[in-house]
């Protein structure tokens, strides 16, 4: 984590996707006795038997807050966050709002 590079959000959050992602925070830091901070991730992998990239989308997981070099938190829309992502897979949060519904995942809205 010491030697992650910044890469600046470039999406905004939904009200709901905000409430969520504070909701499973609170659950995470309540679970493990220590302050969490969420990361937002692209989740993609080549299938070596389908000889094709699958892609998973959003991302959702939790870091000890303790322990996240200072210089990569950021906030958006008031949820202070890790931005995961390499710069190529930043492009595909480029101007975007994460949502979060019924369907239990973290999507692109629009």
């Amino acid at each position: 984590m010491e030697n992650a590079t910044l890469v600046p959000v470039n999406f905004r959050i939904s009200q709901q996707a905000h409430i969520m992602l504070n909701e499973l925070t609170d659950m995470a830091s309540r679970e493990t006795g220590r302050t969490m901070v969420p990361a937002l991730f692209w989740d993609e992998e080549y299938d070596e038997i389908k000889k094709e990239m699958v892609v998973r989308g959003i991302a959702l997981g939790c870091y000890y807050r303790d322990e996240v070099p200072t210089r990569l938190l950021q906030v958006i829309d008031g949820i202070t966050l890790i931005f995961a992502v390499s710069p190529k897979q930043a492009l595909h949060f480029n101007g975007r709002e994460i949502d979060y519904r019924d369907s239990r995942r973290f999507f692109f809205t629009d």
